[in-house]
């Protein structure tokens, strides 16, 4: 999509660097990706600067499903 961003949550700084490195490899410009700590992220919903939630099947949202609910953030996920 473009001028889409991914925002990931990312605790260790080796991890984002192989983030976009790969990235880097696929040519997506490290602009689109925005890294964050989870403590922040109910921020962001409250003022609705994402459009959707995308919750990853090896790793369910959990309570943050909860938060995606609760912000009127619409989260696309798969059963299982």
């Amino acid at each position: 999509v473009p001028e889409s961003v991914l925002w990931i949550l990312c605790k260790f700084e080796s991890a984002k660097k192989n983030i976009l490195k790969l990235a880097e490899l696929h040519k997506i410009s490290k602009d689109r990706f925005i890294f964050y700590e989870e403590a922040i992220l109910t921020k962001h919903w409250q003022h609705r600067l994402a459009d959707l939630f995308l919750d990853n099947f090896s790793h369910t949202s959990g309570t943050l499903s909860f938060f995606c609910a609760w912000a009127g953030l619409p989260m696309l996920t798969i059963l299982g």
